[in-house]
């Protein structure tokens, strides 16, 4: 499988790959202790209620214990590029496509050094990008080999390393948004792997990093020039009085598309998600009241103009009704409000940056 990998995508196996087998308790331990030194625990954790109070998952979702799964322990394989070595289960047989897919990582590796190239990772939407661009060239190049077995080429992917079958005893059934964004790196940047027509176009993305979602999501504007996203520093967030923070974020395009589709039509979140510049995004704890001990949660959104905001706004009266059952007045651009249960969501528009509060129980 090697030799037709390193030929498909030209990248020559400058050193032999070395597979190892391991009996699944053992893989599950290496699987989960690379996870977890990819992805903080604490920041897993931060992660799990941010993305409850803006809505991303439901308050019932156990976050950081099933995407620790699913990100090591739930996988087929892996290649483990401290160790230089694919990694599969001895006691499961590995589909090729599999296989093929985490030789192309290690080709990867070889030639790119992805270590190097997460090292720069500040954001989730970096994080998205270039992952989209090692997984989704992956996801191509197997397709590519299944086509020419098959004669017949799906761009889409039904089932990749970090989806499988295997038991679990956690109900860690996906919500939608997250799968999407799950999905992401391999349905979008298989489709950005392909837009980029050839190998030295691919070779040439390792040294000209796409920056956000955006870039993957529009190739061709990449092709021309990358976009370079708002700076955190352009978009400050002020602590509310008493609040002390957690942990801030870049989310991006596609996060906020994802987001909106889980609650309103699929154009009109594409519409609220195009023109993104730019975001910055913030958790807030207040331990001050011990009465009141709350969340809250300032996410600042910058877009290119003026109509992209009317849109996003839209879009958000259209969220606020369907999360929270609150019908706003179509002509609003400024609101807040408090549900029974103590939530409160607000919204400010000014010139071409909308801001979104949520305050929110601990609990």
């Amino acid at each position: 499988m090697v030799p037709r990998a390193s030929a498909l995508r030209q990248l020559e196996e400058l050193k032999p790959i070395k597979c190892l087998a391991l009996p699944s308790d053992q893989y599950n331990k290496r699987a989960k202790d690379q996870f977890i030194k990819e992805n903080a625990a604490k920041k897993l954790y931060y992660e799990e209620f941010l993305y409850k109070g803006i809505g991303l998952i439901p308050s019932s979702f156990k976050y950081a214990e099933c995407v620790s799964f699913g990100g090591g322990e739930g996988s087929w394989a892996m290649y483990d590029k401290k160790a230089g070595v694919v990694i599969i289960r001895r006691d499961i047989v590995t589909p090729d496509k599999i296989l093929i897919h985490e030789i192309v990582h290690a080709l990867q590796d070889q030639h790119f050094n992805l270590s190097k190239i997460r090292s720069n990772v500040l954001t989730t939407d970096q994080e998205l990008a270039i992952t989209a661009l090692s997984e989704g060239e992956a996801v191509f190049i197997e397709q590519v080999i299944e086509a020419s077995d098959s004669q017949n080429i799906n761009i889409s992917t039904e089932q990749e390393s970090t989806s499988t079958n295997l038991d679990s005893n956690l109900d860690c059934e996906l919500p939608e948004a997250l799968l999407n964004i799950f999905m992401f790196v391999y349905e979008w940047g298989a489709r950005f792997a392909s837009n980029l027509s050839d190998v030295n176009s691919l070779d040439k993305a390792y040294t000209n990093l796409p920056q956000s979602t955006r870039d993957i999501l529009h190739p061709r504007e990449y092709l021309k020039a990358r976009h370079q996203p708002t700076s955190t520093k352009e978009l400050p967030l002020k602590a509310p009085p008493g609040y002390k923070l957690l942990y801030s974020d870049v989310l991006g395009q596609y996060v906020i598309h994802a987001l909106l589709k889980s609650y309103i039509p699929m154009p009109t979140a594409i519409l609220a998600a195009k023109g993104w510049s730019g975001d910055h995004i913030a958790l807030y704890e207040n331990k001050a009241d011990k009465k009141e001990q709350k969340f809250h949660v300032i996410w600042k959104i910058r877009y290119e103009d003026t109509t992209d905001i009317i849109q996003m706004l839209t879009a958000l009266r259209e969220y606020s009704f369907n999360r929270f059952g609150v019908l706003l007045d179509n002509r609003a651009s400024n609101w807040k409000f408090e549900t029974p249960d103590r939530f409160s969501f607000g919204v400010e528009s000014k010139g071409r940056e909308v801001t979104l509060n949520f305050n929110f129980p601990t609990t």
